[in-house]
């Protein structure tokens, strides 16, 4: 039980810990990793080789050179293109379903598989022991079933 509590400690301070990261100045290496390409081709801003992903990569860059925030910097691509620029979710509202979620179906997977665990611990014996009572009453008619094959051959 410790160690579920220690795991859903760790999971949280791991899931908090991204909001942190952006605590100093934007770059603009931070500001490109921020977004999808815009030509909505799948691909990051900082993986697509498009001309508009190019000039894109400029005008963010020259915000943060301007000493632009993250926040406006997001804002204005947001108002242009839409929630859908973002690389990752928002972590506000409905969105914050998507940083939870997995999280929470971990937690729950590694409770159901520490539950399964306790209550199978101790029947793996009565399992063992019963087989062992079936092998040892499998040799006791042996010799009558030589007895009766003899008999016919």
């Amino acid at each position: 039980m410790k160690v579920l509590r220690l795991l859903v400690v760790t999971l949280v301070l791991f899931s908090l810990s991204g909001s942190v990261a952006w605590a100093g100045e934007l770059t603009s290496q931070a500001g490109i990793n921020l977004f999808m390409a815009p030509d909505f081709c799948g691909k990051t801003l900082a993986a697509c080789e498009g001309g508009l992903s190019e000039q894109m990569r400029q005008e963010v860059a020259a915000m943060a050179e301007s000493g632009k925030t993250k926040d406006e910097v997001i804002n204005h691509y947001v108002g242009i293109y839409g929630q859908q620029i973002l690389a990752a979710p928002p972590k506000e509202g409905f969105y914050l379903t998507a940083w939870l979620m997995p999280i929470i179906g971990l937690g729950a997977g590694l409770a159901a598989v520490v539950v399964y665990l306790q209550r199978t611990k101790g029947s793996g014996k009565a399992r063992s022991n019963k087989q062992i009572a079936k092998d040892d009453e499998s040799g006791l008619y042996d010799d009558e079933v030589d007895e009766e094959i003899k008999k016919y051959l």
